[in-house]
Parts: C-alpha cells; structure tokens; sequence
C-alpha cells in the first residue's frame, strides 16, 4: 500500500507538469496532503495489530502520537524516493518542498512546522541508506527500510524489551 501511495503521488506530479510549476504543486500536494492521515492510519493499523499479537500494544496506543509522526516521515521518504526516479531534479525539488511545507503546515497544531522540517531531514539521511525493504534470505535486516522505521518507532517505547522485541518483529 505505502509503495504504490508513493507512486501514484508521483505519478499524479507528472500529470500536473505541464500546468504551470509552483500553483500547481500547491494545489497537488494541499490534495497529496489530505490522503496522508489515512495511508499512515492504515500503516498504524498495521504496527498495533503485530503489537497485539507479541504483547507491546500498550507501548503502541501509549505513542500513537509519536508512531503516526515516524509514519508520516516514513511515507514521505517514500514519495521522494519515487519522484527521484520519475522526475527531473528540479521538478522532485518543487514537489517534495512544497510537500513538506503542506505537510507541515496539516499537522502544525501537533507537531511545529520547523521541528517537521529539522526531523524530515534527518529521516532523509537516515533512510538514504537503506538500499532495501527488507532483508534477503539469511540476510541480516539491519540497513533495510524495515529496520530503520522499527528502530526510530521502538525509541519511543518505554520498555526496553519492548523496543527489542518490535524491531525484531518488524525488521
């Protein structure tokens, strides 16, 4: 779902290219943006469904405010991963900044507009290193996108087995 989310958001940029850059890409991502809380619900859906199943619910329904933010990096990291490969580098500029400005300005009232942008970035860097999403056969999982999304939600945890536990059943 979140794959297929990020492609059809990039795809949805191309169709808007020839009808003048910047309005447009205001008025793409202002749409982008109200589809957001309801990819993320379904990934939250997701992570307290495999939390009930290993007993770490509580730490998921304590955090939710803290998980639905990691999502919501996870996922725009995603779009920006696709629009690297469909756009050109001055169109996938346009498009992720006015994004993450439309973002940050939907959840401004939770999460302050330049706190956003500072972890976005870091996120950015963070996933950048991911070559995968999960790991091969006998692969260890460190390094994929799995992986790296368990860790930055596990750190909101407050039982340390807790953390270990979703990082070894997500990643």
């Amino acid at each position: 779902v979140l794959f297929r989310s990020a492609d059809i958001t990039v795809r949805l940029w191309q169709q808007y290219r020839s009808a003048g850059p910047a309005a447009k890409a205001r008025e793409l991502c202002k749409l982008l943006v109200k589809a957001l809380p309801q990819t993320i619900e379904i990934l939250l859906s997701s992570i307290e469904s495999l939390a009930s199943e290993y007993d770490f619910a509580d730490d998921v329904r304590n955090q939710h405010g803290a998980i639905f933010l990691e999502s919501l990096l996870f996922i725009l990291h995603l779009v920006d991963r696709n629009a690297f490969e469909f756009l050109e580098e001055a169109e996938r500029d346009l498009f992720m900044d006015t994004l993450i400005v439309e973002a940050a300005t939907k959840f401004e009232q939770a999460y302050p507009t330049d706190a956003l942008k500072v972890l976005y970035s870091e996120r950015q860097a963070q996933y950048a290193e991911c070559d995968k999403f999960f790991p091969g056969q006998e692969e260890p999982a460190k390094d994929t996108f799995a992986w790296e999304f368990a860790k930055n939600i596990a750190t909101h945890f407050d039982e340390e087995t807790s953390r270990i536990q979703f990082m070894v059943y997500l990643g």
